[in-house]
């Protein structure tokens, strides 16, 4: 845990590495006001200054994470390939998973938004139950509230859909 640490502080890091990945932000070298408490939370790239702020607590939990900052992540794998996506919210099993570059998200659920992987700085949706807005890859300005709830396929914006789908 904060192996490469060279200027950063007010930091909170505790795991280490399992041999995927590397320690809670063990790579980090000027990130502050950081916390990462998991293997591989926040771990595997370099965080910079900008990643200030940002909350990672889970296995592999924002393990591809370099810049993007204000991010919370809490689950298993919860914004794993998020590199510089900010403002995202993440708390569920493999929320928001794919999300790289994508900003202002909050999914909330076991696998909410989880192959969503819009443009750089497009976003602002919400997703809030088991599976909502599972099926959204690219759409912006969505309110997707319940079990398996989804916009239009693929890249719905602007839609706010509140059920229970089977």
């Amino acid at each position: 845990a904060l192996g490469a640490m060279l200027t950063g502080n007010s930091n909170v890091a505790i795991g280490g590495g399992d041999g995927t990945t590397s320690g809670a932000l063990r790579s980090s070298t000027a990130a502050g006001q950081c916390v990462a408490i998991g293997t591989g939370a926040a771990g595997n790239a370099v965080v910079t200054t900008a990643a200030n702020g940002t909350v990672a607590v889970g296995y592999k939990s924002l393990t591809a994470f370099t810049s993007g900052g204000t991010n919370t992540a809490v689950g298993f794998q919860a914004l794993m390939a998020n590199t510089i996506g900010h403002e995202n919210t993440a708390l569920g099993y493999n929320a928001l998973l794919t999300n790289v570059d994508g900003d202002s998200n909050t999914a909330i659920g076991m696998e909410a938004l989880k192959i969503y992987e819009p443009a750089d700085g497009v976003g602002g949706n919400t997703a809030v139950g088991y599976q909502a807005g599972d099926a959204l890859t690219t759409g912006n300005g969505n309110t997707l509230i319940g079990r398996r709830t989804d916009a239009s396929p693929g890249g719905g914006a602007n839609q706010s859909e509140i059920s229970n789908a089977a």
